[in-house]
């Protein structure tokens, strides 16, 4: 199976006295479910924004099989716990428009994407009412 995270001797800290990560390593291969669990404040988001490059850590990280770059960015995705914490725009359509916008597509666009999706869905009359 391919790797599609690997993450190596990743260590980080959000001051010197107090590391937050030391010395982590693992893999994740194509087709894996992980759970990455652990109390409050035990690093868990801090792991996960170290990998996606939000966050300058120390280590190797590879995505796809290649050094993280900006360019992967579109082939992560990554799903919070609680929706209200990931949907905030006022409408369902433009929360799915929201990426497509920062990742340089126009608005137009992006609005036809979001609107073939939730056709696909069958929600599309959903478009204009709150996601949460």
């Amino acid at each position: 199976m391919k790797p599609v995270l690997e993450v190596e001797r990743l260590s980080f800290g959000y001051d010197r006295q107090r590391p937050v990560l030391s010395d982590i390593s693992f893999s994740l291969v194509e087709n894996e479910s992980v759970g990455i669990v652990g109390g409050n404040g035990a690093g868990k988001s801090t792991l996960i924004w170290c990998a996606l490059g939000l966050l300058k850590a120390h280590g190797k990280i590879r995505l796809f099989g290649n050094e993280r770059s900006a360019d992967m960015r579109p082939r992560v995705g990554v799903v919070f716990q609680n929706s209200e914490d990931m949907l905030f725009m006022p409408t369902l359509l433009d929360d799915l428009i929201l990426p497509l916008v920062n990742q340089g597509w126009s608005k137009r666009q992006a609005i036809e994407r979001a609107l073939q999706v939730l056709d696909q869905l069958g929600i599309r009359s959903l478009a204009h009412r709150p996601a949460s």
